[in-house]
């Protein structure tokens, strides 16, 4: 999405922790989730902390 000149919106990085959660990538997911805050400038909402809750489980 980067190289083609597209910002991650709220959705992109709600799929990336979903994916994240499902594989078992934990490190992944929350690096991707401090890019979402810091970087991006996302508020998390519920839902994105219901996948970081599944990628502790």
């Amino acid at each position: 999405m980067l190289v083609n000149g597209v910002s991650p919106d709220g959705v992109t990085f709600l799929g990336l922790l979903t994916a994240c959660s499902h594989a078992g990538l934990v490190n992944q997911g929350l690096m991707f989730f401090k890019a979402m805050k810091k970087v991006y400038w996302i508020v998390p909402e519920t839902q994105y902390h219901a996948c970081l809750v599944d990628m502790y489980g």
